[in-house]
């Protein structure tokens, strides 16, 4: 067999991208089966399959709209997610069934994705010179569109245009967030104290993991150095065991603490800090004796944050049948439950 190469427009670009990946203070106890190694089967197969032909590979699920965000704006705050969202469901569906379908569209909409990039290197529904724009939820969003990229990157193809995106993308995030002159992390955000910019960290800690990039890990260790939510040092809040309703203050927002923790794990894992692995270990435990109920899912209205739409710890575990509670267990926590399990695994 003879081997061709052939020096195309995307070649010559990985040509210039030459990152080699760190090495790690921790090592994997377990690894990941590789993509295609085991089928399910009965309800599970059918979900999947379902949620597939219904939803990621339909018109139900609105590809242009979410990108035409990054071009003109966005009505409400925060709609900027659903982009990076829509795309890790679609690439890890991807590495599970290999349907050329699904792949044809994943391409299709990074490729309209790419399109948006704004002079200033970023993905983002405002234009630089209202950047970050705080309460709309840019920072947020912009961290979706990096988890959607890596999660490309990573399940879908290795294209160099995607990882040079990237990485641009996020180079803005550092040139805009951090110590004075720079805005503060914890003075963005839609939330009284800020813990949905701090999950940041999470895609922040990948990137590095991707390219080995030490600027990278320098924000990461920034990120982690702020204690995770304004006026609070979550980090030292778990390390002190305080039940997960408690910490915080008045907002203990339980998807957007257990995003963090998920960098959280990636850091620890990179770096070997041993104040960070008990914060994430007693996490855990105290989540999963708290506040996970009988179906898998934790948070409430009630009696302890009633404010925070059901989406805050809540004792839920003892509190789980109390009346007076009018909404729980926001779906977005039972996923990043489950994710942050499989990370300390």
């Amino acid at each position: 067999m003879k081997l061709r190469t052939i020096f195309t427009g995307a070649a010559m670009l990985a040509a210039t991208l030459s990152f080699a990946a760190p090495k790690e203070a921790v090592a994997e106890k377990l690894a990941p089966l590789p993509a295609g190694s085991i089928t399910l089967t009965d309800y599970l197969q059918n979900d999947i399959i379902n949620s597939l032909e219904h939803w990621n590979k339909s018109d139900d699920l609105p590809y242009k709209a979410f990108v035409e965000f990054f071009r003109t704006g966005r009505a409400k705050f925060a709609l900027g997610e659903m982009w990076g969202k829509a795309v890790r469901s679609g690439s890890l569906l991807y590495r599970y069934t290999h349907d050329e379908e699904l792949k044809a569209i994943m391409k299709e909409t990074m490729e309209d994705m790419l399109t948006t990039q704004r002079s200033n290197g970023s993905f983002c529904c405002v234009p630089p010179e209202k950047q970050p724009d705080n309460k709309g939820g840019d920072f947020w969003e912009r961290k979706y569109v990096l988890l959607g990229m890596l999660e490309y990157y990573t399940q879908i193809e290795k294209d160099p245009r995607v990882l040079k995106a990237m990485t641009e993308h996020a180079d803005c995030i550092l040139e805009q967030i951090g110590h004075a002159p720079k805005t503060e992390l914890l003075t963005l955000g839609w939330s009284s104290n800020n813990i949905e910019s701090s999950t940041i960290l999470e895609p922040m800690m990948w990137l590095y993991r991707v390219t080995g990039e030490q600027r990278y890990l320098d924000f990461s260790k920034y990120v982690v150095e702020t204690g995770g939510a304004k006026g609070y040092d979550l980090i030292q809040e778990a390390c002190d065991n305080v039940a997960p309703h408690k910490m915080g203050g008045t907002y203990p927002k339980a998807y957007e603490m257990l995003s963090f923790w998920e960098g959280l794990a990636d850091y620890y894992r990179v770096t070997g800090d041993e104040r960070v692995r008990k914060a994430c270990f007693n996490l855990y435990e105290n989540v999963r004796k708290d506040e996970i109920t009988i179906i898998g899912n934790g948070g409430a209205d009630q009696p302890y944050h009633p404010k925070v739409m059901g989406e805050a710890w809540g004792n839920t575990a003892l509190e789980q049948t109390n009346p007076d509670i009018k909404r729980s267990m926001e779906t977005c926590v039972g996923v990043t439950w489950m994710k942050y399990c499989y990370k300390l695994l």
